[in-house]
């Protein structure tokens, strides 16, 4: 089996940002020798167009192949910028391809290698893909993934227009604080230059730590799970780490307060040694996966903190979730939501205290032994008001398995939803346990239904 890349086609396809790269190098160029008013602004602007349009275009032709050859356990390859390879079919890691998705698949090598296949464009491309999944042999706990080219071009589009920004205001900044150190006689008060050039270079030294910098900190770019120990490669290191489930102290989840919903998200991982990483979301295939994983791992290694009481007839709250429970199913937890929590929510309004013990009053939460329930609950959020649910909310073990614990321990969080907002932004609601009344008894009843779900699925017996 063999096939090449076809030319004209993948041209054509890549034409939009060649053309956006050649006109801003022209319209540069043009306005540099025309030396008119605003010419230089005209020339920055033009040549920040023309690098993020490379950037893009660099991005998506690295590690394109161009040509392969399939035969006798080998595959034999030719890339953009490369000579032929020869590999054997055990050192492909993973086959990345989206079913219904069919412009483009990748591969992983186990040495961090990741090959681009444009399906498109590529001749025997998808029976290529479909060769090589025969010699998949990962199952459901193996999990692999590495950074995805296209979505990656985005981002650093966008890192280098903020970079170039940066760099139009760093430059003057640099120029006045130089006139405030050595003015030699050029201005009257040189303190009003060193003092603004000094603001405006510590201005863009933040700026570019936490709008590109700190995005790759501890950033994985590859990695792989087989259920025991996960092997992964950081953004700035070739190194390849290992690290034990036992060494797994938190998973969390931090959601981008943009217009980019869950694609900007991150899920940060941490280590027993201190150590963290970042799964962006928005850019590593399958980091979802992998943080449900890992999720998983610390609810079942977690000892048991706390003894639970019986819920019964008795409890002040089971004549509202009783017509909910269905035949066989047991109440392991039940609470209701202390209003007086909400110091933080209510300090923005007067009436605050009233309508939230209103709000409030019948709202019922539980955890029993198939699901966790939200009867009459809230959505709530950082950038928004609590708003009230009607009605009830089951969440399932897949959801449940997803828990948070925010706001200093005050909140558990189950789901959630991106609401529209204006100027096109999206606010992310929570669901769940808004303030309950046990905390700590919720999160150690959501723990043990983790815990005995998980056992029961793979054919174990739980004490629970």
């Amino acid at each position: 089996m063999d096939g090449r890349i076809s030319w004209v086609s993948f041209v054509t396809a890549h034409a939009r940002p060649v053309v956006f790269f050649i006109i801003s190098v022209v319209i540069a160029l043009w306005s540099v020798a025309s030396n008119f008013r605003g010419s230089f602004i005209s020339a920055g602007f033009s040549l920040l167009i023309s690098a993020s349009s490379l950037v893009a275009i660099a991005i998506h032709l690295i590690g394109v192949v161009t040509r392969f050859r399939l035969g006798d356990g080998t595959l034999e390859f030719v890339r953009l910028a490369h000579g032929a390879r020869r590999i054997t079919l055990d050192e492909i890691a993973s086959v990345q391809y989206l079913v219904g998705q069919d412009l483009e698949a990748s591969l992983w090598l186990i040495d961090g290698t990741t090959l681009s296949l444009p399906l498109k464009h590529l001749s025997g491309g998808r029976e290529l893909i479909a060769e090589l999944k025969r010699y998949d042999t990962a199952d459901g706990q193996h999990i692999e993934g590495f950074i995805g080219r296209r979505q990656l071009a985005s981002v650093l589009v966008y890192q280098c227009c903020v970079t170039s920004l940066l760099v139009a205001v760093a430059v003057p900044a640099s120029l006045s604080l130089a006139i405030g150190i050595a003015p030699k006689n050029l201005v009257a008060n040189p303190v009003v230059f060193l003092g603004l050039g000094f603001v405006s270079l510590v201005f863009c030294i933040v700026v570019f730590y936490f709008a590109v910098l700190n995005y790759w900190v501890g950033s994985v770019r590859s990695f792989r799970w087989d259920g025991r120990c996960l092997e992964y490669r950081t953004a700035f290191s070739s190194i390849l780490r290992q690290r034990l489930a036992s060494d797994v102290v938190k998973v969390s989840a931090k959601r981008a307060l943009s217009r980019q919903g869950e694609a900007g998200s991150s899920r940060s991982v941490l280590f027993r040694d201190g150590d963290s990483i970042k799964l962006h979301l928005g850019i590593l295939h399958h980091a979802e996966e992998l943080f449900l994983a890992l999720k998983g791992e610390t609810v079942r290694q977690s000892p048991k903190l706390l003894s639970l009481p019986i819920f019964d007839r008795g409890h002040c709250a089971w004549s509202a979730i009783e017509p909910y429970l269905e035949e066989g199913e047991s109440v392991v937890w039940l609470g209701k939501p202390v209003y007086g929590l909400l110091w933080s929510e209510m300090s923005a309004e007067v009436a605050a205290p009233f309508r939230y013990r209103k709000m409030l009053r019948d709202t019922v939460y539980a955890v029993t032994s198939r699901r966790a329930i939200v009867l009459g609950g809230c959505t709530w959020g950082t950038q928004s008001m609590v708003e009230k649910q009607i009605g009830i909310k089951s969440f399932d073990l897949e959801r449940v398995r997803r828990y948070e614990v925010t706001n200093s321990g005050r909140d558990i969080v189950l789901d959630g939803l991106w609401r529209n907002g204006r100027k096109r932004r999206r606010y992310w609601m929570n669901l769940g346990f808004l303030a309950p009344d046990e905390p700590l008894q919720a999160e150690e009843a959501m723990r043990r239904f983790i815990v005995q779900n998980w056992q029961l699925s793979h054919g174990r017996t739980t004490d629970s």
